[in-house]
């Protein structure tokens, strides 16, 4: 809209009601896969600016992110981040055990070492993601929520418009953000596109003394401050994943990722009805019919069972003082991934006018804002000044090997 374009978004649901608004709302350069990195660079500085640009506050915050290690094995791991970051000439710093006792207030000692961005930051998912929507429309952009777009129409070869529930609209450019549905409306429509998702977890503590301003993990827990004076916490261990249809199909593309995922990756044998790769999803249906993204209008899944246990148990390990602190409310998210964990951004083969930006892989968050400027660009034929060349639609059907990222 800020170039000039005519732009509307269509939402079979609500704005940010699916992963927008259940991440951990983390805004982070550390652990970025290599190719990413410099476009996350790019999305900090337009989150630094963002309230301004916007005229309201987004929540975001500039307290840095810690990488938390316990055992010299575990810092092996982290040391990876730490010289891509550095590589990158993104400034990361090395913490000590006593260091870490002073900026973090857990159980003293708990922690051997850390890697810490500084700038890296925080935001409030469902603050930013709802006020940046009301932004747009002040900018001119058209948002119909509760709108399923059914399939794509197409004249002479290219994309010429969209079909959705409530009519049609012609478009000359059309980009897919689908999140967990991306792959189920591409399939539809003959194009292989080998996404996947998996469930993962995550709960609020209500307010609480102050442990630390900022975000930071270990192998197993996670947590960041929010605005209302509590902290968003999760496990960094747990994950699980529903096989389905798709899954099946996609078995050998995720090898890689999934025997490196061993011990965090819990495998379900069917997923939920109304899930995107459910075996009773309908995959097949014309433009006239209702379809399984109006069938769902948000994916909604509930934690997995032993969750606030398991969460109340690794919480009192390393903050005695929020052990009483009561979780105000726990949920779960389908997280859109990919074989090689990072995501797709590129024009789709064969479907002139139409493009996809899907499978972030848990990243999608904080890169967000670069995302849309590097995909205005890719749609209006102009230099997006990155190497997009990691994230091409058609690295998993042209005999490339599969690089998983971090």
């Amino acid at each position: 809209a800020e170039q000039g374009q005519k732009a509307v978004l269509l939402e079979k649901g609500r704005i940010a009601g699916e992963q927008s608004s259940r991440n951990w709302g983390w805004i982070r350069k550390l652990g970025r896969d290599a190719a990413e990195l410099p476009i996350m660079v790019e999305a900090a500085r337009l989150w630094d600016g963002m309230s301004a640009r916007i005229g309201a506050d987004v929540g975001y915050r500039k307290e840095g992110i810690i990488y938390l290690a316990r055992s010299e094995k575990e810092q092996a791991a982290r040391d990876v981040h730490y010289e891509t970051a550095k590589q990158n000439g993104v400034a990361v710093d090395r913490l000590s055990r006593p260091e870490i006792d002073e900026i973090v207030q857990g159980r003293p000692g708990y922690w051997l070492s850390g890697i810490r961005c500084p700038s890296d930051g925080r935001a409030e998912p469902f603050i930013a993601v709802p006020t940046m929507a009301r932004a747009a429309q002040k900018a001119g952009v058209l948002i119909r929520e509760n709108c399923a777009v059914r399939g794509l129409q197409k004249s002479g070869g290219r994309v010429s418009g969209v079909v959705c529930e409530d009519g049609e609209i012609k478009a000359d450019k059309v980009l897919l953000a689908g999140g967990s549905w991306s792959a189920l409306f591409l399939n539809r429509h003959g194009i292989f596109f080998p996404q996947l998702s998996v469930r993962a977890s995550a709960a609020r503590l209500g307010p609480a003394p102050d442990i630390f301003a900022g975000c930071a993990s270990d192998p197993e827990f996670a947590f960041r401050r929010c605005e209302d004076g509590g902290y968003f916490v999760a496990l960094t261990d747990h994950s699980d994943y529903f096989l389905g249809p798709s899954g099946l199909r996609h078995t050998l593309l995720y090898a890689k990722s999934a025997w490196g995922s061993a011990g965090s990756l819990y495998y379900k044998l069917a997923a939920p009805k109304g899930y995107p790769d459910a075996w009773g999803t309908k995959r097949k249906w014309r433009d006239d019919e209702t379809t399984p993204f109006e069938n769902t209008r948000v994916l909604d899944p509930a934690p997995w069972k032993g969750f606030e246990d398991k969460l109340k148990q690794r919480i009192a390990e390393r903050f005695p003082a929020l052990a009483d602190v009561p979780i105000t409310k726990s949920w779960a998210g389908m997280i859109d991934t990919m074989p090689d964990t990072v995501p797709t951004m590129d024009a789709i083969p064969g479907l002139e006018g139409a493009w996809v930006a899907s499978g972030f892989s848990g990243h999608g968050f904080g890169i967000g804002p670069a995302v849309g400027q590097v995909m205005t660009d890719l749609m209006l034929g102009r230099p997006t000044g990155f190497d997009l060349s990691r994230f091409r639609f058609d690295r998993f059907s042209d005999g490339s090997p599969i690089r998983p990222g971090p």
